[in-house]
């Protein structure tokens, strides 16, 4: 069997009383039971499937107490006894959420809940499923990543060498720190040597999400979350004043355009200003895959993550993260110009 590498395992506490049976749950492909226990679960849709993640979320309930329970993704379909099981899981009463990570692109798995009710161990029907295909991690991972605000700069080279540094502390390319870096199924392995000539520290992470655009993973010992985008060069003009761009001839209109790393949001801050911002969220939610910003004036809205940012600078308003990622804009009152 494939090495699975996990991210994310919570024993969850039921309280005490347990929980009815919920009414709503029923067999088939969104829901099911256990085969011994009392346990009913209802999926929130189909499993969101990746290169190398599973991702389900729902409700559950049990007549029982429920002490421990965990996902479980087997290569067999039997999950035969002695076989290594993977728990990747995240569960709240009544309502669980699970990302499960390390997984081998293009592969076929079967998963299943297994829980302790009652002090004896049971496990749900195996479900199966199939990675889609896609690059391994160590090809995903070159390239320059930064944080949506700038504020952070990470590169990965292909010879294991890498460098990283702070903008946000005045730190710049040239005073960065080097790494030695190297990936072993979902493990991330960083040996930072320090610029002001500290002893070399290794950082133990664990990769959340690794795709072409996005890059999250966490720290084992400082539990730090770093969440960073790929940087990719921008380069283009349009003329605002034209038909073609009519929602931007008055000052507060807007448009979307395509481009950046999901798509960008061009608005007309006065005759002769403009903000242009990237439409990727800065906050990662696997549950919202497809996820945009959106323009709600006076507001550029992220309704995943319940945020809104002022339209007029791109900060946040209520939430996580300081503001969206913008881009330069230069206007010579015909063509305005919009780089990194």
């Amino acid at each position: 069997m494939k090495k699975i590498a996990t991210i994310l395992a919570l024993t969850v506490l039921v309280l005490a009383t347990g929980c009815k049976k919920l009414p709503e749950f029923t067999q088939g492909s969104s829901g099911g039971s256990s085969t011994g226990g009392t346990l009913y679960y209802h999926l929130n849709g189909d499993p969101e499937i990746g290169t190398d993640y599973i991702s389900i979320s729902g409700k559950y309930g049990s007549k029982g107490k429920i002490s421990d329970m965990w996902l479980l993704v087997s290569e067999k379909a039997d999950m035969p006894a002695g076989s290594t099981f993977y728990s990747g899981i995240t569960m709240n009463y009544q309502e669980f959420s699970v990302t499960l990570t390390g997984l081998e692109p293009g592969t076929n798995y079967f998963w299943c809940i297994n829980y302790l009710e009652d002090e004896n161990s049971y496990m749900t029907d195996p479900e199966e499923f199939m990675t889609l295909e896609g690059l391994p991690y160590s090809e995903l991972v070159l390239g320059r990543w930064k944080t949506a605000d700038g504020g952070h700069y990470e590169v990965y080279n292909s010879d294991g060498t890498g460098k990283m540094w702070n903008p946000a502390d005045d730190v710049q390319e040239e005073d960065a720190d080097t790494f030695e870096w190297s990936i072993d199924g979902s493990k991330l392995t960083q040996i930072i040597h320090i610029q002001s000539g500290q002893s070399d520290i290794p950082q133990y992470c664990n990769i959340i999400t690794l795709n072409e655009t996005t890059f999250v993973y966490n720290n084992d010992g400082w539990k730090s979350v770093y969440s960073l985008i790929r940087e990719t060069g921008i380069d283009f003009s349009i003329n605002p004043n034209t038909p073609e761009y009519q929602e931007l001839n008055d000052v507060g209109g807007w448009v979307y355009l395509t481009g950046g790393q999901d798509g960008i949001i061009v608005y007309r801050l006065s005759l002769d200003e403009f903000m242009a911002y990237d439409r990727m969220p800065i906050i990662t939610n696997v549950l919202c895959p497809d996820n945009r910003l959106l323009v709600d004036i006076p507001y550029i809205v992220d309704e995943c993550n319940s945020q809104q940012y002022n339209i007029l600078n791109g900060y946040n308003l209520n939430g996580v993260g300081s503001h969206v990622y913008w881009y330069q804009t230069e206007y010579d009152g015909t063509m305005l110009r919009i780089y990194n």
